[in-house]
């Protein structure tokens, strides 16, 4: 909805790849990440799918950019954390980050009146100001994406306070944290996001104690599987004791087994795969599928499927799924090697602890915690929360020590330090050419939900000198040029009138009768207000919207908003044949919807055919997000029968 707000994050990305660079070359001795050949395969499939013979170019541009500064910040984080000191110093710049949101959601569960600290969109305000006022969120929009943060977190530094070689009072400061985080969790009431949680914790436990069982000597074993079960009770009782003093928590969680519109969601992903199985649908194309098969329980538009696993399916097709698939099993397997291969390393010399061990772990399980809350959420498709899981996959795939390679690992590393760089170019270059667009589009639908159309128009000017082809910014426009003349008027009428001259009002003796009745016909004439465009303007005004509006519904052939827009023009102009054309094509592409049919009604009722708006009103009121159609329905019904009744008099 605001793809600006994406890209300072995509600039860090593209900053830290660069910086990464030297000791990607650097290491190319030591071996490539574990799963270099399926995340290259994958993001390259991807990215072909969103750049050749996509569907909507515009749904497409973001899942490209999300794609490229996921590679960037995978390939940083595996190749760029050389060391314990790099690794830690990470953890804590993203502890740091994850207590500011902490602080934010404490604050905001205390205080009713309290949402977010700043908005940077109107219409993302709008939609999300009121509500999760009882959910820890931060700044995220939805709790379940809050959810997602700390759980990487309470598994990291769970990892690293048990396995990391720190000192004694640091493991104890890192252990507290993790409390923190996984409370945290509870109290933001994700219901995926606490049995993901439950899955990561699984992980981490099943591994840590089949290496103190099968791998420690047995002198070693008691002390370590005591305080591991220690850390495990310790943590296991901050959630249940959250869980327990959270009636939201709690009351989440009995609903569980209720019906939930994320089973619609799913069958509509079920359903768009089914159309194309092998490549899939396209980037994006679950949106226009959700409401092609939407029916009247479904409310509003169901941008993603809630279901991560089950939308790249079905946008992606088999391929996609098996390597991403793929991508996820390596990282997740390859972590827990490279535990178990340092632990016993480092156990061999008579250690027990190894830093490297500890981020390996931990990423493993944070990529089975995301694994399944996947299942359940869309959190893949936000940029931070994506961005999360390619840095976890970084550190489960990084390379481990030096050691003699064999010629295909040096050739994987050289790919790997290609596509940190190559990632981080076409960053760079993307945010050279979408940057100040998306800015320019941002502050124009701002200034729409704010009403202000002067600055909505300067705004959409500059974003389409800089990208001709914004959709967006071509819709706000045709928006902002047809309501133009309206929002005058009503700018006209919201000046109150200027008080009477003091000098002269009252003084009747001066004037005559023949100068009072000329003044009272001057001023009859004056009371009528004169046009504020001419007829030639407000011809042009209305050109340059349809053809915004045109333009618009060629980038985006399936959205049914220019249609909609292109009709209220046509219809303005008296050309009810094109008009009527473009009012059943926005039917057509969102049938389900009683939106599209409720303006094709208020059309036909303009036109006085009140029968035909009727019977678009009938249909309109039974689908989705009906109501306004069902009012519609009963005041002209009501018109005219009242219309009947008098002229039966």
């Amino acid at each position: 909805m605001a793809p600006f707000l994406s890209l300072p994050a995509y600039a860090l990305c593209a900053l830290a790849a660069f910086a990464a660079l030297p000791l990607s070359v650097s290491r190319l001795r030591e071996g490539a990440p574990s799963a270099v050949i399926p995340v290259f395969l994958l993001a390259g499939y991807m990215v072909w799918r969103c750049t050749v013979q996509t569907p909507d170019p515009v749904l497409a541009s973001t899942d490209f950019g999300l794609v490229v500064a996921c590679l960037a910040a995978w390939g940083a984080t595996a190749t760029g954390l050389d060391g314990a000191g790099s690794r830690l110093l990470w953890l804590s710049l993203c502890g740091v980050g994850a207590l500011l949101q902490i602080g934010v959601a404490l604050w905001q569960m205390t205080h009713e009146s309290f949402g977010q600290p700043w908005w940077f969109s109107e219409e993302l305000r709008s939609l999300y100001e009121n509500r999760f006022p009882a959910r820890a969120r931060g700044l995220f929009l939805n709790p379940n994406q809050f959810a997602w943060l700390v759980n990487a977190l309470a598994l990291l530094t769970l990892s690293v306070g048990a396995w990391g070689r720190v000192r004694p009072l640091a493991r104890v400061v890192i252990l507290y944290f993790s409390v923190i985080f996984i409370v945290m969790s509870v109290l933001s009431a994700s219901r995926g996001g606490v049995i993901s949680l439950v899955g990561g914790l699984s992980v981490f436990a099943v591994v840590s104690f089949g290496m103190i069982l099968f791998v420690l000597r047995r002198g070693r074993r008691g002390l370590i599987l005591a305080g591991a079960l220690l850390a495990l009770i310790v943590c296991g009782s901050a959630g249940y004791f959250a869980f327990s003093t959270s009636w939201v928590a709690q009351g989440r969680f009995e609903s569980i087994l209720m019906p939930d519109v994320r089973s619609l969601f799913l069958e509509h992903a079920v359903r768009l795969f089914q159309s194309a199985p092998l490549l899939g649908a396209g980037p994006g194309m679950y949106r226009y599928a959700a409401r092609f098969y939407r029916d009247s329980y479904q409310h509003g538009d169901a941008l993603f499927a809630h279901d991560d696993w089950a939308q790249c399916l079905a946008e992606y097709g088999l391929i996609g799924f098996g390597l991403l698939l793929l991508v996820f099993v390596s990282g997740v397997g390859a972590g827990i090697r490279t535990f178990c291969r340092h632990v016993k390393t480092r156990e061999a010399v008579g250690e027990l602890t190894s830093t490297r061990a500890a981020f390996a772990l931990g990423g493993s399980c944070v990529l089975a915690t995301f694994g399944i809350h996947s299942f359940t959420d869309f959190n893949l498709h936000i940029p931070a929360n994506a961005l999360l899981a390619a840095m976890a996959l970084g550190l489960a795939t990084a390379p481990g020590p030096r050691s003699p390679r064999p010629i295909w690992q040096g050739i994987g590393a050289g790919l790997a330090a290609l596509g940190v760089v190559g990632s981080a170019a076409v960053l760079f270059l993307m945010l050279n050419r979408e940057t100040r667009p998306q800015w320019e589009t941002l502050q124009a639908q701002n200034a729409i939900v704010r009403d202000n159309l002067d600055e909505a128009l300067k705004h959409t000017e500059k974003a389409l000198q800089g990208d001709p082809a914004s959709a967006i910014a071509l819709g706000i426009r045709g928006q902002a040029l047809f309501e133009y003349e309206a929002w005058l008027e009503a700018r006209r009428t919201d000046i109150p009138d200027l008080p009477d001259d003091d000098s002269t009002a009252g003084d009747d003796s001066t004037a005559s009768d023949d100068s009072t009745a000329s003044d009272d016909s001057t001023a009859s004439d004056a009371a009528e207000p004169q046009p504020l465009l001419s007829d030639a303007q407000r011809s042009e005004l209305m050109k340059e919207s349809l053809e915004c509006y045109q333009r618009a519904s060629k980038i985006q052939p399936m959205e049914r908003l220019y249609r909609i827009g292109a009709a209220k023009v046509l219809a303005s102009q008296d050309k009810a044949k094109e008009a009527e054309e473009n009012y059943q094509e926005a039917i057509r592409l969102d049938i389900g919807d009683g939106y599209p049919w409720r303006v094709y009604g208020d059309y036909l009722q303009d036109k006085d055919q009140s029968v035909a708006a009727l019977r678009i009103y009938s249909i309109g009121m039974w689908c989705a997000d009906g109501q306004s159609s069902r009012d519609q329905y009963e005041s002209l019904l009501e018109d005219l029968q009242s219309e009947a009744e008098d002229s039966g008099r």
